[in-house]
């Protein structure tokens, strides 16, 4: 088939932005920028300011911003020790952890070693598929996160994340597109190689012309 279009997951957000009565918790990759960029707008048309925690996201978000592939406005960013002084239902934090990794933002608020105390009431936001071989790390935060009373929400539950990887519809494009002589799969694992040149040979690449 073909990949879920970024779109559908910025109207999921909307629609959870809409419904959430106090914090917005959203963990995502911090290399994703257009994610973080429409968190950010959501976050903006619902009056709620912006804090990014999480080492790598801060230090991408700012690298972002400076080269101007994050359009986000000063006013609506605050610092973590803003926070206390605005109201839950004005507040959005974007953060690192959605593989639940042990020292990631999200993963130290769900085992209360962060600054940011979660609690009932917020509504955290788990903007990633599980890479295979975190699983167990991801459920292990998710049921943190339901155990302190919080709203969780992940992908098995919404359209709340999209790959960044093509199907076999527009992998199919691609090769019928660039016609190419040779043919040399690669990213995944050997099934997934195996797969793509399987995929190739349909579309016409000699079975010789492939490494």
């Amino acid at each position: 088939g073909y990949t879920m279009s970024e779109r559908k997951v910025g109207e999921t957000v909307e629609e959870y932005f809409e419904e959430a009565k106090g914090r917005v918790i959203v963990a995502t990759f911090a290399s994703n920028i257009h994610r973080i960029q429409q968190v950010y707008d959501a976050a903006v048309r619902h009056r709620r300011k912006v804090c990014f925690q999480g080492r790598s996201m801060i230090n991408i978000s700012n690298l972002a911003k400076e080269l101007g592939y994050l359009q986000v406005d000063p006013k609506h960013l605050v610092e973590l020790e803003e926070l206390k002084n605005l109201k839950d239902n004005r507040v959005c934090v974007i953060t690192t952890g959605s593989q639940g990794e042990p020292r990631s933002g999200l993963s130290r608020m769900a085992s209360d070693s962060h600054k940011l105390t979660i609690k009932k009431g917020d509504m955290v936001i788990i903007s990633a598929s599980a890479i295979p071989g975190n699983e167990k790390s991801v459920s292990h935060v998710i049921n943190q996160l339901f155990q302190r009373g919080v709203t969780v929400i992940y992908q098995s539950m919404a359209d709340i994340h999209t790959s960044g990887h093509a199907k076999q519809e527009e992998l199919k494009l691609i090769l019928t597109l660039t016609k190419p002589k040779y043919f040399i799969p690669v990213h995944g694992e050997y099934r997934h190689l195996v797969h793509h040149v399987m995929l190739a040979e349909g579309q016409g690449v000699q079975p010789k012309d492939i490494f």
